[in-house]
């Protein structure tokens, strides 16, 4: 019988494709690359669990003092930082986290970019004796102790209102720097409602800026978390771009009486309305801390995904 037909040669898959062989090397070390990154790829549903991890939302409370606003935050699982007008306050609540550098300098850091830290949500009360109209009313004012007797309040100068006013345009420049950067970043800002920040231009550029209110308050509405709590009649102004806060916040106004509102504490004046120590009137209530951190989370949630 003839022979079997002798099958013809194999071709190299690189000759069919209209390759020479002189590209086979660089093609398997490429094929071999792509072996081994694939060995090291970690599988695709650890990949998509890390992408699913909730994302940490950050809190920057400025002229922190007691950092109260901050300790509420906390408590919605933000991570927060704080910072104070002076070198060496520290905030009790995040030590860790707290800038240990004056707020001007920080923020002109941020600014710059020197300091890279991009919070999703800001709270700022502004020293307001620097910026208080009752107490360049006279020379000096009287301020009756817890013990009775009486103590002289500084009057501040009209270079130390400049220097209020230098921070206060720090402020707003970071604040619509961020808002610029992050339209979801969210801020209140807070004073006495006679303060003359208000006044600011830098500050009434910020109030006018679209999705921005102004809301006036009492600080008696809020109550005391306890007997130490000092209760304050106090009208405040607070300015932010969350809409929520700025609805619910308008219901806590408490319109004058006779002498006395309707929580009972006089308003006659500044420090005669305080029941407690008249140096506590600077401290943001626990209830209104609380009610900013509620609002802020229900805003900024999503984010989180």
């Amino acid at each position: 019988p003839p022979p079997p037909p002798v099958p013809p040669p194999r071709r190299n898959r690189y000759e069919e494709d209209g390759r020479s062989d002189a590209g086979s090397s660089s093609t398997a070390e490429s094929a071999s690359s792509g072996r081994a990154q694939r060995q090291h790829r970690p599988p695709e549903r650890l990949m998509n669990q890390s992408q699913a991890l909730p994302k940490q939302l950050c809190f920057f409370e400025a002229y922190s003092g007691s950092a109260r606003v901050a300790a509420a935050h906390l408590g919605f699982g933000f991570e927060v930082r704080t910072c104070d007008k002076k070198v060496g306050a520290q905030a009790p609540v995040t030590p860790s986290k707290h800038f240990k550098k004056p707020i001007r300098e920080v923020l002109q850091k941020m600014i710059t970019g020197e300091i890279v830290f991009k919070p999703h949500a800001s709270y700022w009360a502004p020293e307001c004796a620097s910026m208080s109209t009752g107490s360049r009313a006279t020379h000096y004012q009287v301020r009756p102790s817890e013990v009775g007797s009486a103590k002289k309040m500084k009057v501040y100068t009209s270079a130390e209102l400049k220097d209020a006013e230098v921070d206060a345009t720090l402020m707003c420049a970071y604040l619509t720097q961020q808002l610029s950067a992050d339209p979801d970043h969210t801020f209140a800002i807070e004073n006495p409602a006679k303060s003359l920040l208000w006044t600011f231009d830098a500050v009434k550029r910020l109030g006018g800026m679209q999705g921005v209110s102004v809301v006036v308050i009492n600080l008696c509405m809020f109550g005391r978390a306890d007997r130490n709590d000092p209760l304050f009649h106090k009208d405040t102004t607070i300015m932010t771009n969350n809409a929520g806060l700025a609805a619910a916040l308008k219901s806590f106004r408490c319109k004058p009486g006779k002498g006395m509102c309707k929580c009972e504490v006089g308003f006659s004046g500044m420090h005669d309305n305080v029941q407690g120590n008249g140096a506590e009137a600077e401290k943001c209530p626990h209830a209104l801390a609380t009610t900013i951190a509620l609002f802020n989370n229900a805003k900024l949630g999503h984010l989180r995904g």
